[in-house]
């Protein structure tokens, strides 16, 4: 369950052929109010670049890039 005013931590990493990858740095990030769900992700792949994009909720919260 998620709740207001917590830190949540987030990091990432990507997988190709020649494995997994290091881990990114932790994000840290704090929760003012009860966020909402995500919309769906849209990856968009050019050769081997892929771009992941995604709508943004709302307006008056802080972007989320």
């Amino acid at each position: 369950m998620v709740k207001s005013a917590k830190v949540y931590k987030f990091r990432y990493r990507a997988f190709n052929i020649h494995g997994w990858g290091p881990y990114s740095d932790a994000l840290d990030l704090l929760a003012a109010s009860i966020p909402d769900r995500l919309n769906a992700v849209v990856t968009n792949q050019i050769g081997t670049t892929v771009q992941i994009s995604w709508v943004p909720l709302k307006e008056n919260g802080s972007p989320l890039s």
